[in-house]
């Protein structure tokens, strides 16, 4: 994903230049310099890099009806639906057994199964961005982000095999599956930036701000080749819904910087290319702590002044 940064910046670096070229040629060379003075809107488009504490609540262990977290194994998500809902108790036929092609009985799920460390995965972000220059180097601005985390991890299923290692008939081999889950969130950054240099085609920049985050806890399964499980809801025997975790959200606030280049294109649209860091609470969970989270954005702006 990365090697699209050089190629993009490359080719944005080319167009500055021809649009310079251009100006060059056909403008006055002592023309009145315009203010950058007035509004400007814009999109952003990047990569979110998220940080992995909260991916934990995606683990298996789920929550219960209040939005607390399951903390033992009897108690997990993971148990009542592999060894109690699709395992075959309740007088209900063992759905596992028929996912992994093996006999009843055969295969084992214990609290060495679970998952380990989950991981967010790099997600795509979106974004519109406004800002109004107080003068030609500093303005206020207003960014307002979205972003859909994917969280991946594995676990496993023990099962008896006697053809592996048929000298040793109870003995058990493991089975690797993935864990999943999504998460949305939007991003609203109300700050500060300043420009720095006199040149008025290429600059650098700083931001910051308070940053407000509005996070979702959206779905949690487990796939068993070609069962899906769903971790949030519990059927019974009769196949009603017997329990249902609370739908998680949470709004955190914090701090933002920002580092990065500014390419005046021509009057009217400008390029940034960003660094964008915060520190911030992603409120899901229980007393989640402050946490660092990362983005890397290109935005393009409009010029509304003349």
């Amino acid at each position: 994903m990365f090697s699209l940064f050089p190629r993009l910046f490359s080719f944005l670096l080319l167009f500055l230049c021809l649009n310079v070229l251009a100006q060059d040629s056909e403008d006055d060379p002592v023309a009145k310099k315009k203010s950058k003075k007035g509004f400007q809107f814009g999109i952003s488009l990047g990569t979110y890099f998220a940080n992995s504490y909260t991916a934990a609540l995606y683990n298996g262990y789920g929550f219960d009806a209040n939005g607390n977290k399951n903390t033992t194994f009897a108690s997990s998500a993971m148990n009542e639906k592999i060894n109690t809902e699709y395992g075959g108790k309740n007088g209900q036929p063992d759905r596992i057994a028929a996912a992994l092609n093996v006999q009843p009985g055969t295969w084992s799920f214990d609290a060495t199964d679970m998952p380990g460390k989950l991981r967010y995965n790099i997600a795509l972000m979106l974004g519109v961005q406004s800002r109004y220059f107080l003068n030609d180097r500093d303005a206020l601005l207003l960014n307002v982000n979205a972003t859909q985390l994917t969280v991946s991890g594995d676990f496993t299923i023990g099962f008896n095999n006697t053809v592996i290692k048929a000298s040793v008939p109870d003995s058990l081999q493991f089975q690797t599956f993935p864990i999943v889950g999504q998460e949305e969130r939007l991003v609203i950054q109300p700050g500060f930036q300043h420009l720095f240099g006199d040149n008025d085609q290429f600059n650098f920049f700083v931001e910051g701000g308070p940053i407000v985050t509005m996070a979702k806890f959206q779905m949690n399964e487990i796939i068993i080749n070609s069962l899906t499980i769903d971790l949030r809801t519990y059927y019974n025997s009769q196949g009603f819904v017997t329990q249902q975790a609370r739908n998680m959200t949470g709004v955190g606030y914090g701090a933002f910087a920002g580092l990065g280049l500014n390419l005046q294109a021509n009057d009217k649209y400008v390029i940034q290319l960003v660094y964008n860091p915060s520190y911030e609470r992603i409120n899901i969970g229980l007393t989640p702590p402050l946490t660092f989270q990362q983005a890397l954005l290109l935005r393009v702006c409009y010029r509304l002044s003349n």
